[in-house]
């Protein structure tokens, strides 16, 4: 029963110990992702979507299964777009900024 509790002990303090650099490189890595996208905003209403701060990137929407169902360059700084899509989640990724939708 020692020997179980010892082990037990050791397995705790070494996974504990392991997983400390892993979550530390996670949490600046999400950082990063955040600032990156306070530059671009991304909204959508009804079926028009709104992109501001994004002029000359690159604009790819993807349905769940992950197929691109639109891409299309944003030409401007304020610009509305109407989407064709089904009803539905999609994620609408701007250069490097990402963002879930609902079209209902």
């Amino acid at each position: 029963m020692r020997m179980k509790r010892f082990l037990l002990i050791i397995i705790t303090f070494l996974a504990t110990s392991i997983a400390l650099p892993v979550s530390t490189w996670a949490e600046s890595d999400t950082q990063a992702i955040e600032q990156g996208s306070k530059e671009v905003e991304i909204a959508l209403r009804g079926n028009v979507l709104r992109i501001v701060g994004a002029n000359g990137m690159d604009v790819k929407i993807y349905n769940l299964a992950g197929v691109c169902v639109m891409a299309f360059k944003v030409e401007g700084n304020d610009r509305h777009y109407d989407l064709n899509l089904r009803k539905g989640c999609y994620i609408v990724k701007v250069g490097t900024t990402a963002r879930k939708v609902f079209v209902k």
